[in-house]
């Protein structure tokens, strides 16, 4: 393995993906240690298991480390702990160069695409385990089928791994299998137009070594140059049922994981159990308890197809729901496509919206009030801030059947300490 007797540490150590990768190191016996801006729950995860975790970044990287890892969300023009590694010429690599160095030696599967890798990637983890393949995986978020954890350290050749497009990342990477959920104009802080996106996932595909599943109904995917004799199609016909998967979208999903699963030879009905009894993951329309569910859907696209999945579900009930828009970045480029996307609610409260690697000139040309503007729904309001929304909840529990408080921010600090 390529960190095997090295000294590593992981600048942003808190992140879902850069925690998920410090736990599979440290059990794979590497030494590692990190930093993170906040203490987080998975920060105490960390430190449960032995970490140390540094808070904040101003400090200098000890000269015992070997390798720094860090995650792509700093500024290195201004972090202390990257400026002081590159001075002693320390090797710096981003958390998705860290992830191709570390799967280079196993046969490698990679989830990606616009909407639902994670509940793919877990998907398959679950039908990988029914069927007893003691695989390794990391994901982008705490499965319960890991213990509510996002990391397996396992003994066979496999490796299950979500992979993103961000800062087109993956390209780090050289997977055996790739699946693309779907494709659809995202993260438009790294591209500047549909083009450059699609034209990412083109190149993605180049790297794969074996088969490249495809959405035979999305239109994205299915424009990708890619030799015939390496593609795989999925859903084409009847699709799974995970009982505990709320949507259409999820059965797409679900039909992903299944016919990798086929592919690499295991056995369909194991996969199926697998899939079909699928516990759920964390904040992808998880009941939080009595009425209020979570959900991190934050593209146009994702949010309308769980909301709509949620109405068909609890037909006749009435829906409130609570969204905090993730990005003025992309808050004001996909602005237009936000109109009528809510309507499968009977209210809705926009918290704020969440920055994040936002452009000063992005966030000075959007904000709560244009953005309920373009929505076009009917009963919409400003809940004027995460402190001012969260007074409201009690009552609005007992005004609506469900609550559904939606994003990819800190809306989750909404519901904390709320029982």
């Amino acid at each position: 393995m390529y960190f095997e007797n090295k000294n590593i540490y992981i600048i942003g150590i808190s992140g879902i993906g850069t925690s998920g990768l410090a736990m599979f190191l440290k059990e794979k016996g590497v030494q590692t240690e990190g930093s993170s801006d906040v203490r987080n729950k998975q920060v105490e995860k960390l430190e449960t298991k032995g970490f140390k975790v540094n808070i904040g970044h101003d400090r200098k990287i000890e000269n015992r480390i070997d390798i720094v890892i860090y995650t792509e969300a700093i500024d290195k023009k201004t972090n202390p702990e990257y400026i002081d590694a590159k001075e002693k010429g320390l090797e710096c690599l981003t958390y998705r160069q860290a992830l191709g160095k570390l799967t280079k030696d196993y046969k490698l599967i990679s989830i990606s695409g616009t909407h639902g890798k994670t509940t793919t990637t877990s998907l398959l983890i679950a039908a990988f385990l029914e069927n007893n393949i003691d695989i390794n995986a990391i994901v982008g978020t705490n499965i319960e089928l890991l213990n509510n954890l996002n990391y397996k350290v396992g003994t066979s050749k496999y490796f299950i791994l979500e992979t993103c497009e961000l800062n087109q990342g993956f390209l780090s990477l050289n997977p055996d299998i790739l699946g693309i959920t779907n494709i659809e104009l995202d993260h438009l802080e790294s591209f500047k137009n549909e083009e450059e996106y699609i034209n990412c996932f083109q190149n993605f595909t180049k790297q794969i070594k074996d088969k490249i599943f495809i959405n035979t109904k999305d239109k994205n995917s299915k424009s990708l140059k890619i030799p015939k004799s390496k593609i795989k199609f999925f859903n084409e016909e009847k699709l799974p049922n995970p009982e505990n998967l709320i949507g259409e979208f999820n059965r797409e999903n679900a039909d992903l994981a299944l016919q990798i699963a086929n592919y690499i030879g295991l056995d369909e009905q194991k996969s199926l159990k697998g899939i079909e009894e699928f516990k759920g993951i964390d904040k992808r329309m998880m009941n939080l308890k009595d009425n209020i569910y979570i959900d991190y859907a934050h593209h146009p696209t994702a949010i309308m197809k769980a909301l709509k999945g949620f109405k068909n579900k609890f037909k006749d009930s009435k829906i409130c729901l609570i969204y905090q828009p993730h990005q003025y970045s992309r808050t004001l480029k996909l602005i237009n496509q936000f109109k009528n996307v809510f309507n499968d609610a009977d209210k809705v409260i926009i918290t704020d919206i969440y920055e994040c690697r936002d452009k000063k000139e992005d966030i000075e040309k959007i904000n709560v009030e244009k953005f309920i503007v373009k929505t076009n729904h009917k009963n919409i309001s400003n809940g004027e801030g995460l402190e001012k929304t969260k007074k409201q909840l009690n009552t609005l529990k007992k005004e609506f059947d469900y609550l559904i408080i939606m994003g990819a921010g800190n809306i989750c600090n909404l519901y904390k300490n709320l029982y």
